[in-house]
C-alpha cells in the first residue's frame, strides 16, 4: 500500500457549537468524490475580510492545491463559493478550479500573517519529502517556490504540518505527527523576511 494515496467519499464541513464536545455535520456543504475527481477532498479554511478562503486538494498525498471563496455569512450554503478559475472568481463545478500552486500536496494548511500582509502554507510534499513552506501576497498567488521546514531525512515518517495559531509573523509553530508513534509535535521554526 502506498501510505500517500486513498479515496474518500466526500470532504464536508461540521461545526461545534460546545467547544467540540460535539459535532454536526452539514448536508449540504459537501464536495462529492465522484470517481475519484474531487478538488475539496482535504481543505483549510481561512476567514479574511469578508469571505472565508477554501484551500483545496483531492483525497491522498499526491493533488494539486485549489481555492475557492465564500461569503462569511454563507459558510454552509455550498451554492455561495466562487471558485479560483483561469485568474478569475466563477460560480463553476469546484472540479473545473485552477491550481493555484504547483507540486503534489497533502495535509494542507493556511494562515494569513497580518503583521507581513502574507498569506502562509503549509502541507507535506511526498515527492520532495519534506514538509514545506510557502508564500504570497494574495490566496490566489503568485505562490513562493516551497521551503523545506522538516525534511524527512530527519524526521522519516513525518506528515502534518498543520500551523498552530501561536504562529507571529517571525516564528511559526507547526504541528506535525510520524505514521510509526502517531505522537503530535509542536515544531517552532524562525522565519526571517528575505530582502
Amino acid at each position: 500500500m502506498n501510505r500517500g494515496r486513498w479515496w474518500t467519499n466526500y470532504g464536508g464541513l461540521a461545526w461545534s457549537d460546545d467547544n467540540g464536545q460535539t459535532w454536526t455535520k452539514s448536508q449540504h456543504a459537501q464536495w462529492h468524490n465522484f470517481f475519484g475527481l474531487g478538488q475539496f477532498q482535504v481543505a483549510a479554511m481561512v476567514p479574511h475580510d469578508d469571505y472565508v478562503y477554501m484551500f483545496g486538494t483531492p483525497n491522498g498525498r499526491f493533488g494539486s492545491i485549489d481555492l475557492a471563496r465564500v461569503p462569511l455569512d454563507q459558510v454552509l450554503n455550498k451554492g455561495a463559493y466562487q471558485y479560483w478559475m483561469r485568474g478569475h472568481w466563477a460560480p463553476a463545478a469546484a472540479n473545473h478550479a485552477t491550481p493555484i500552486a504547483d507540486g503534489t500536496a497533502g495535509e494542507i494548511s493556511v494562515r494569513y500573517d497580518a503583521g507581513t500582509g502574507l498569506w502562509q502554507m503549509s502541507y507535506l510534499d511526498v515527492t520532495r519529502g519534506a514538509i514545506v513552506l510557502r508564500n504570497a501576497a494574495s490566496p490566489q498567488g503568485a505562490w513562493s517556490a516551497p521551503t523545506t521546514m522538516i525534511d524527512h531525512a530527519v524526521y522519516p515518517q513525518v506528515y502534518g504540518g498543520f500551523i498552530h495559531p501561536w504562529s507571529t509573523s517571525t516564528d511559526l509553530y507547526v504541528l506535525i505527527s510520524e505514521w510509526q508513534n502517531y505522537n503530535v509535535h509542536l515544531i517552532h521554526a524562525r522565519i526571517t523576511p528575505r530582502p
